[in-house]
């Protein structure tokens, strides 16, 4: 597909969120950015960390990529969706060409690192206690050792997990550490060039910790079984669009539709590199902000029970009414291949609603058992999700499907039907154009295209 015929794709995609949002009373700004609506009504932590930039592209790399890392860092918090318990763990994928901007995506793991600087030095000083009480063992002679038990290893303790591990590696780092645990890497080749190994693929470890379902390995050598009965993993990745297809080889593995995508080109002059947006130290910042996530985090680690996160009624009824229209709009534009990411981004803007609501808690000394979300972070939920169907469609057209747009055949069979027709009629035209029964059915279903007469007969719009 060369640049023009994508646009098209991409400009009809824009131009049904800006009516479905506008039908929802959900903004939407004019280009595939995440609405400045969203912007004025986050939570005071991310509106904090957004307003150090003023680039609108700068603004989303951070949102999404504080969103991702923040998913990892809320333990003990979980709603219900279609009867299952979820977290708020996610996985964003920012994509764009080599020096376009993707960097400030660092900014955003620095939300997390007191945690994982917390569990470095939590392992440092089990190690040091380890060591002292192995010493202490090899004192005893043969007679006391039957009355005492050696002492275990400590296991290594992390919050963020290298993407350069293997599969083991990482279902272990994820075991140590209640299974929890984030990935980031902003060269999205770490991740791709281990995941090319059939030593290194953790590619079913991705999908199913998604969705939280049981991952076991078994290592022969060690005669060691692992299971993680409800993972819970954060990855947050960012790299250029062939390493999205290094990383994705299609749309069919069921990776590609767990991402929550944002792609851009960056058309903007050279900055100064020496002139920043704030004249506070950005790193400082960063750090400031992730001393309160992690007072957040100690709140929530050791409660009893998880909080609830729940809609209430009424947006539990717009929800379902948002997705559906996604989902038909989604239909006109592109393949059925599509459909699975925007059912999980149902799961995705679920979990984003309940980061924003836990957001609310922060520097308070505790979060009550049932967190109901307010308005403002449900309709922002469903926002950054419309965007976020927009770059996964791209990625779908331009990377995963060889450039080939899937709907062309929509187009072609209104063009070769009569103005009135019967069922019979299109039956003919679609097994020419290899359109199976199934889906020509669906396409005649289009009342924007098609009207029915009768039973069998049509006549186009």
């Amino acid at each position: 597909m060369n640049k023009s015929n994508a646009l098209n794709v991409a400009y009809a995609l824009i131009e049904g969120a800006q009516n479905r949002d506008a039908c929802f009373n959900i903004g939407v700004n004019q280009v595939s950015n995440i609405s400045k609506e969203v912007f004025n009504t986050l939570p005071p932590l991310l509106s904090d960390c957004v307003n150090m930039f003023d680039d609108q592209i700068e603004k989303d790399v951070v949102l999404i990529g504080a969103l991702g890392v923040l998913s990892g860092c809320l333990p003990n918090i979980e709603g219900v969706y279609f009867g299952k318990n979820y977290t708020p763990h996610l996985y964003c994928f920012i994509t764009a060409m080599a020096g376009s901007g993707k960097g400030n995506l660092d900014w955003a793991k620095l939300l997390g690192s007191r945690i994982h600087e917390a569990q470095l030095n939590q392992h440092k000083t089990d190690i040091e206690q380890y060591e002292y009480a192995i010493q202490k063992y090899d004192t005893l002679n043969k007679h006391e050792k039957l009355n005492e038990s050696k002492p275990a290893k400590p296991s290594q303790l992390m919050h963020f997990i290298p993407g350069n591990s293997s599969s083991a590696a990482i279902i272990q780092a994820l075991t140590n550490n209640n299974d929890r645990g984030i990935i980031f890497e902003t060269e999205a080749d770490t991740v791709s060039n281990i995941m090319s190994q059939e030593w290194g693929d953790f590619s079913d470890v991705l999908r199913k910790a998604f969705h939280h379902e049981t991952v076991s390995l078994y290592r022969k050598t060690e005669d060691a079984y692992i299971e993680m009965k409800r993972p819970m993993l954060s990855m947050i990745l960012s790299g250029t669009p062939k390493q999205v297809s290094r990383m994705i080889a299609d749309s069919e593995n069921g990776l590609f539709s767990r991402f929550l995508f944002y792609g851009f080109e960056h058309e903007g002059d050279f900055k100064n590199p020496f002139e920043m947006p704030s004249q506070i130290n950005y790193k400082s910042f960063f750090e400031d902000k992730g001393n309160l996530v992690y007072e957040l985090y100690k709140t929530l680690i050791i409660r009893q029970t998880p909080v609830q996160f729940q809609l209430t009624k009424r947006q539990g009824l717009i929800f379902t009414q948002y997705l559906n229209t996604l989902l038909n709009d989604s239909r006109t534009e592109l393949s059925s291949e599509f459909e699975a990411s925007i059912k999980r981004l149902g799961i995705i803007a679920f979990r984003i609603a309940m980061i924003l609501s836990a957001l609310r808690y922060i520097s308070k000394s505790s979060i009550p058992h049932v967190l109901t979300c307010n308005d403002n972070d449900f309709n922002n939920a469903l926002s950054i999700i419309s965007t976020g169907s927009v770059h996964a469609a791209d990625v779908f057209v331009h990377l995963l499907k060889g450039g080939e747009r899937k709907t062309d055949n929509i187009s072609l069979l209104y063009n070769k039907l009569p103005d009135k027709f019967t069922r019979a009629n299109a039956n003919e035209i679609g097994e020419q154009l290899s359109i199976p029964p199934s889906t020509l059915t669906r396409y005649l279903k289009n009342r924007e295209k098609y009207d029915k007469i009768s039973h069998g007969n049509y006549r186009k719009l």
